[in-house]
């Protein structure tokens, strides 16, 4: 299990996630042109939006790798959660964290990191935006890659934020729908249930013209007696 912050639990952050509803999801623009941008800027030929579960990391868009996710142990992005800030490492082959990593210590032979964290409004770390070299860079990200790498996590984070609200949107229609059709299914119904109530009494009232039948009902807490007109013909 991961070590987080200490104001963020594993489960927590695992439940913030889920409720974003992104994992394995298909391609969308918004996250590949951030993936494409992020590898241009920072001239690295791997660029991903790469989110932390449990047990891998998945990535929603990548640029410059065919897989779409890998085992949390061959996740760097694991680490970067762990901190705050934007986690860059210039040789990974160097790192005591990563040094023992399988993409690492052999093919591809990744060696440099550089990976802005993707946090929610209310801090919770879920992955980030990331590149990867298979080069070493003992200079790192000049300011300017830095910056404009964590404006790019900022922007897929309020990509995220503004797909959740639609979704919620979404679902909030669906409901008040289903409460119309509901609504309207009831007042078809009543309105059958009373016409046919009307019929059935127009049947009875034919029925007791023609056989001259006359009908009373008595309310036993009253004692009043209600009776219908041949009822009173025939008295």
């Amino acid at each position: 299990m991961l070590s987080l912050l200490p104001s963020v639990s594993e489960a927590d952050r695992l439940a913030v996630l889920r409720s974003y509803d992104i994992i394995d999801t298909g391609s969308e623009p918004a996250f590949d042109d951030i993936v494409t941008l992020a590898r241009e800027v920072c001239r690295a030929p791997v660029a991903l939006i790469s989110f932390v579960e449990a047990e891998r990391q998945w990535f929603k868009a990548a640029t410059g790798l065919s897989i779409c996710e890998t085992p949390l142990n061959q996740s760097v992005c694991a680490h970067a959660i762990r901190q705050q800030g934007t986690l860059v490492i210039p040789d990974l082959s160097k790192d005591a964290r990563t040094k023992m990593n399988p993409l690492v210590a052999g093919e591809p032979h990744i060696r440099f990191y550089a990976g802005a964290l993707l946090t929610t409004p209310s801090g919770v770390p879920l992955g980030t935006v990331c590149v990867v070299d298979t080069k070493p860079r003992p200079e790192g990200l000049t300011p300017a890659q830095t910056e404009c790498l964590e404006a790019l996590a900022r922007r897929a984070m309020t990509q995220l934020e503004l797909r959740r609200d639609a979704a919620e949107k979404r679902a909030m229609v669906a409901e008040q729908k289903i409460a119309v059709d509901v609504s309207v299914a009831r007042a078809i119904e009543t309105e059958r249930l009373a016409a046919l109530l009307k019929a059935s009494e127009a049947r009875l009232r034919l029925a007791q013209q023609i056989g001259d039948i006359g009908s009373f009902e008595i309310d036993m807490q009253s004692e009043k007696m209600q009776v219908n007109e041949w009822f009173c013909r025939l008295l």
